[in-house]
């Protein structure tokens, strides 16, 4: 599906009336006359945003009308002249608490109905680390069940609690991985460049692994089976790294050079830091 703001009359009309794409757990049409200025079609639309919101996410389309869940057409259209994006948004920045984390809202010009007449589509993701949302205007939480929003029952509120703060728990331990892993990766760059004939101080070549890192099964948890054993790999060898580093040029007492075996692993070092970090920072960008 093309992006949002590549949206035009045609696409929305091949791919949704003319794809007879029927409504979903993901997928609401609803009339141009949805959208009004009065009390209860705010709520309205704050309460189908904020269900979408807190069940798996998903789109809006205003300007579609629907016949028993199936697409009827391109109605009447919305009027730009008084309703926009930023109307839409303001609504629901001020009718749904918390601030919706994933909106994406844009209109689609409709040449075929005449000046200034849009549809809508709003683009909404799952709540996570503000999970749930609330409906301002009557302090109830929905959630979409079989293509309509419906209220929250205990256990649906307890349960998007407990995912708002398990994600938020875990983007704390991304960064906390993420910053020591990068250090890491920095600390075997520059030990790379150093030259490799001279005699450096054994203290300076050493990599150090903080205790927290060592400490960190309950951060690396959530990691994937495949980037848990990575970060394992990464510890075992700067370990292994270390020890030659203390054993090797014992003449020398105080300094070591480093060879080219030392180089080599030097590279592994910072390539496998830098696959994790990559990683880690893709749990990063999930968040918000």
């Amino acid at each position: 599906m093309r992006e949002l703001k590549d949206w035009d009359e045609a696409y929305l009309d091949r791919q949704f009336v003319q794809g007879k794409l029927r409504e979903s757990q993901s997928l609401e049409y609803k009339a141009s006359a949805a959208l009004g200025k009065q009390s209860a079609e705010k709520s309205e639309l704050c309460k189908d945003v904020s269900a979408f919101a807190n069940a798996g996410g998903g789109m809006i389309i205003y300007g579609i009308a629907e016949n028993n869940h199936d697409p009827a057409g391109i109605d009447g259209c919305v009027d730009a002249t008084i309703y926009n994006g930023e109307w839409i948004e303001n609504v629901l920045t001020t009718g749904v608490k918390p601030k919706i984390e994933q909106l994406e809202i844009a209109a689609i010009d409709l040449p075929s109905k005449g000046k200034d007449r849009v549809a809508f589509a709003v683009r909404i993701g799952q709540a996570m680390a503000m999970a749930p949302h609330q409906n301002a205007s009557d302090s109830k939480y929905y959630r979409r069940h079989n293509f309509k929003a419906e209220p929250m029952q205990d256990n649906e509120v307890r349960d998007a609690m407990r995912r708002s703060i398990a994600y938020g728990r875990k983007f704390g331990l991304a960064w906390s991985l993420v910053v020591e892993v990068r250090r890491l990766r920095a600390a075997a760059g520059e030990r790379h460049k150093m030259p490799g004939n001279d005699y450096i101080p054994r203290t300076s070549l050493m990599i150090a692994v903080s205790p927290e890192f060592r400490g960190a099964g309950e951060a690396v948890i959530f990691l994937e089976k495949p980037d848990r054993k990575m970060l394992a790999e990464l510890v075992r060898e700067i370990d292994e790294y270390n020890s030659i580093i203390e054993t090797v040029d014992q003449g020398q007492r105080e300094n070591a050079r480093l060879s080219d075996a030392l180089k080599r692993k030097l590279s592994e070092i910072e390539t496998r830091a830098n696959d994790i970090a990559d990683k880690l920072e893709k749990i990063i960008d999930e968040y918000p």
